[in-house]
């Protein structure tokens, strides 16, 4: 371990910052999305499909490869902005691809997906 890796993670503690868990404000209104709007049977893509599974009841997949979310996935909850971990998609593409917006806010949208 190098010393400024815990110097990094001692100031980020002591200012009160919190990392984006399963229980971030930022993050809890995806998942209420999920169950809200999504039949029980839905399979849902997301960054981390175990967290979606345990906390909706929804069975989930995990990939950055928007073909094979297409393939296998029902829905898609795509963190807005974000491409490292998730399929590189603009609202343009999925409006292409057929994808339906059923909800979003500022940092999230969850698409109805259109087989291929």
């Amino acid at each position: 371990v190098l010393p400024g890796d815990i110097g990094d993670a001692r100031a980020f503690d002591s200012a009160g910052r919190v990392q984006i868990g399963p229980a971030h404000p930022d993050v809890i209104t995806v998942y209420d999305a999920v169950r809200d709007r999504t039949p029980p049977t839905a399979v849902i893509a997301f960054f981390r499909a175990r967290t979606m599974t345990l906390l909706t009841d929804r069975l989930a997949i995990q990939s950055s490869n928007i073909d094979r979310v297409r393939q296998r996935a029902d829905y898609f909850a795509q963190r807005r902005g974000e491409n490292y971990w998730q399929p590189k998609l603009t609202t343009e593409q999925a409006h292409d691809l057929g994808f339906e917006m059923v909800w979003s806010d500022p940092l999230w949208i969850l698409w109805k997906l259109t087989p291929p």
